[in-house]
């Protein structure tokens, strides 16, 4: 008689069902099936107490095991703990991946919503500023506030401020009003060539009814000069990062390539109507 069938006949001799068993040897009824079926074998603790709970030794009780099926049995046991283990460790990433993705989204949808009130002025661009910064260390990006390009970020605010201060001067206003009459298409374009498209909206915006043609405006007028573009300034720092030295090539390329393209837009648009 081999051991899996000697397991099962000792209990049946003794009245007991698999649950009762495996409640005396504090394992579950479905792990004294498996050592019936030959499906896995006790381990030594668990041997020690069958072999007391029968009143038998341990070489009566172990005699016509199968030493090479023990061994495999225990590598296919090795292998299915394996697999439990990294399917729980995959679990717990996902987990620890899905709350690191909840609290980024809700940080960066706050930077989305303190970008667009700076815009819009509901907030002061330096509490926003402030504000900013620390959303970015609340995400983790210390090291990355290291190695900002704090040359490029001033150039940035100093686009916005000058776009601001200008709107207040009186004489400005009253240029810009009448510039604006005649639609808002042609001076936001022209403007965001010379500080950026989204300052010339700024600029703009208080002096104008013509929403569509001030969107267009400054949509199309993104390319043609390096400037019109806070993309294409960071483009350009970054090819400078790069290929330090060849700064002349790329604005010569970069600007025959925009301006073609801006000259083309403005046309078909003005053609469209």
């Amino acid at each position: 008689m081999n051991f899996n069938d000697r397991l099962a006949d000792l209990r049946r001799k003794r009245g007991l069902s698999q649950e009762q068993l495996g409640y005396e040897l504090g394992v579950s009824r479905q792990t004294v099936s498996k050592w019936e079926l030959g499906q896995s074998y006790p381990d030594f603790q668990r041997l020690v107490l069958l072999s007391d709970y029968y009143e038998m030794s341990l070489d009566e009780l172990v005699r016509g095991v199968d030493v090479g099926d023990v061994r495999a049995l225990n590598e296919s046991d090795k292998q299915i703990s394996s697999i439990y283990s990294d399917v729980e460790r995959g679990k717990e990433a996902a987990l620890r991946a899905w709350r690191a993705f909840l609290v980024v989204g809700c940080v960066v949808l706050a930077l989305f919503a303190l970008v667009i009130a700076m815009v819009f002025k509901l907030v002061n661009a330096l509490p926003g500023s402030i504000a900013t910064a620390v959303l970015l260390l609340a995400l983790g990006y210390a090291q990355a506030l290291r190695r900002v390009d704090y040359a490029l970020l001033a150039t940035f605010l100093c686009f916005f401020v000058f776009s601001g201060n200008l709107a207040a001067i009186p004489a400005v206003q009253g240029l810009l009003g009448q510039l604006l009459e005649d639609g808002a298409f042609l001076p936001s374009l022209l403007a965001s060539q010379l500080i950026s498209n989204v300052p010339a909206a700024i600029l703009l915006a208080p002096f104008t009814q013509d929403w569509s043609g001030l969107l267009l405006g400054v949509d199309i007028g993104g390319v043609g000069t390096v400037v019109a573009s806070l993309a294409s300034l960071i483009t350009m720092a970054e090819y400078n990062r790069c290929l330090p030295g060849n700064t002349g090539r790329f604005l010569a390329v970069f600007s025959a390539y925009n301006l073609a393209f801006l000259a083309a837009l403005t046309a078909l648009t003005l053609l469209l109507g």
